[in-house]
């Protein structure tokens, strides 16, 4: 009876961990300040032109759109791996380099795909 209750819980914690990390993240596109972008993993766009986009899918909107070798921060990354025009990545929740008012104390955030990225050393 121990054993079959134990397999019991541990099918119930393995699903539910399963479901947390398919559900989208807390963070949503907005503005984050300064001091959020300067603890960030620094990395520049590797894209033309990069859509920053307001949810982690290709169907949210864009909340804005950096250039190749435009510096962001990344905050947060989803572990799920997606394929998006057949190559491998994970949305990640950046903080871009573009002031979201006039004194630069807030920044424009939102997600792209990591594989859009090229992450730099701070040595």
């Amino acid at each position: 009876m121990i054993n079959k209750n134990l397999r019991i819980l541990e099918f119930l914690f393995t699903a539910l961990v399963a479901l947390l990390m398919l559900m989208p993240s807390s963070v949503s596109a907005d503005e984050v300040s300064r001091r959020s972008f300067d603890a960030g993993v620094p990395a520049v766009s590797m894209a033309g032109i990069l859509n920053v986009r307001e949810d982690p899918t290709t169907h949210a909107p864009v909340v804005t759109q950096i250039p190749r070798d435009h510096a962001v921060a990344i905050l947060e990354r989803l572990r799920r791996t997606v394929t998006i025009n057949g190559r491998e990545g994970q949305w990640v929740f950046i903080a871009t380099s573009r002031c979201a008012d006039t004194d630069c104390a807030r920044l424009l955030a939102g997600w792209v795909v990591d594989f859009y990225l090229d992450p730099r050393d701070e040595s």
